[in-house]
């Protein structure tokens, strides 16, 4: 009797290697074609975060069902290296006030240098920690203006910067940027712009550079006409750079620009937006000008607001000498996503553009063609109708923007594709009862 259970047995364990062999060789062709695993959907819905449970708390019932893809963070794995050094750090057994070395002031301004075309490397003493890109712009606003003082900006704007100006009690002046034929805005430097500013009293001008939400690259002609007209005026630029790395075209940082002509600059920057750690609060400041410097660190240091948490600080020692294959990969990634919803749009939602996009991983998405009277109509469409959960256009600017979504596509292409099938079912359903 054992004798003859021996063969099938044996039958049995060749048949289980074969198979598990098999899945071996299906897992390992995967990690090839996929290294990075961003071709799988990643499950954030129980990690408390803002892009999945805070629209629960803004529409209800209505976001229960819908695709979250509003905030700037990725629904990507984030970079292993990085990981791991936070879960190492973690294993030790104390977690005392932590200093940020100069190690990381020195990989930072390595990166600049060679991943963002900066034309000389800041040195270490240039730059400050900070926890936010916002922080430091409230910081800055409140260390070198004065109650009423007024700040300019150009819209349509990430909506974080307006708020603040108000919220430190300045006076908001909102440039309103062009659309010219082919849907690019444009930055009109030497006419509107100046005009604006010349009957005004700007002290400090905000810079988003590249911009968001529109997706634009500013060219080295148009930063260098920006740092004349500011030099001349006195006018303080501070220039938002965090999504420096995300461009698509030539990026051109502008603190080198604007010291050819004597502008006075601050640049705000960060790892968080290249990695995808936006909850791990870390960024920085750059400030050339002794005097400028002087002020901020007045302002700053009483507060400590220029210490960093253990885990960004252990985030910013790994990330910018040893975080740079994935962020090509989750580049390349994300390019492919845009090329696929640019298609996708032009085939089968013709009502929505895609304005030309240039930077980011937001797809500023035109939806005039979809027939809407306002803004509340086209935004309970996309949630109600569409099932997902869009940044509106109005909160960049409502005076002009209010027709426009702002869509994060920092996702799997398959999640993707499925936001594409609901705009397009509800665009269908839509066109057949009008």
């Amino acid at each position: 009797m054992a004798s003859e259970k021996a063969p099938l047995q044996l039958g049995l364990l060749l048949g289980g290697s074969a198979l598990l062999g098999a899945l071996w060789l299906r897992r390992r062709r995967q990690r090839l074609a996929d290294p990075y695993g961003f071709d799988t959907p990643v499950d954030r819905t129980k990690l408390h975060t803002v892009k999945h449970e805070l629209p629960l708390e803004m529409y209800g019932e209505a976001a229960k069902e819908a695709l979250n893809l509003w905030v700037a963070d990725m629904e990507l794995p984030c970079c292993e290296e990085i990981r791991e050094t936070i879960v190492r750090r973690a294993a030790e057994k104390t977690f005392g006030y932590t200093l940020q070395p100069t190690a990381i002031w020195e990989s930072a301004g390595r990166w600049l240098v060679e991943q963002q075309g900066w034309s000389y490397k800041p040195p270490p003493e240039h730059f400050a920690f900070s926890a936010s890109v916002v922080t430091s712009a409230a910081n800055i606003i409140r260390a070198m203006t004065n109650p009423g003082d007024q700040i300019a900006l150009m819209v349509p704007l990430y909506a974080p910067l307006q708020n603040i100006v108000l919220a430190c009690g300045r006076t908001l002046i909102r440039y309103h940027l062009q659309q010219n034929k082919s849907g690019q805005y444009d930055m009109d430097v030497k006419g509107s712009l100046s005009a604006l500013l010349d009957t005004k009293n700007i002290k400090i001008l905000i810079l988003c550079n590249p911009h968001n939400p529109i997706g634009r690259v500013w060219k080295r002609e148009e930063l260098l006409d920006l740092a004349r007209i500011c030099q001349k005026r006195g006018i303080v630029v501070m220039s938002d750079e965090i999504w420096a790395d995300w461009c698509f075209e030539r990026f051109t940082p502008f603190q080198p620009v604007a010291q050819e002509v004597g502008c006075k600059c601050i640049t705000l920057g960060a790892p968080t937006k290249t990695w995808s750690m936006a909850g791990l609060h870390a960024s920085y400041v750059v400030v050339a000008d002794d005097e400028l410097r002087k002020q901020y660190l007045a302002y700053t240091e009483p507060s400590f607001l220029t210490f960093a948490s253990i885990f960004a600080t252990e985030m910013m020692l790994v990330a910018y000498d040893r975080g740079g294959p994935w962020f090509l990969a989750a580049k390349a990634y994300i390019k492919a996503n845009l090329v696929f919803l640019e298609h996708f749009l032009l085939a089968h939602v013709p009502g929505v553009r895609l304005v030309p996009h240039q930077a980011t991983y937001l797809a500023w998405l035109d939806c005039s063609g979809l027939g809407f009277d306002s803004g509340k109509e086209l935004n309970s469409f996309i949630l109600h109708e569409a099932r997902l959960v869009l940044s509106p256009g109005s909160e960049f600017d409502a005076e002009k923007s209010w027709h426009f979504q702002r869509m994060n596509i920092a996702c799997s292409r398959c999640l993707l594709e499925e936001a594409g099938s609901r705009l397009r079912a509800a665009v269908a359903r839509r066109s057949r009862t009008r």
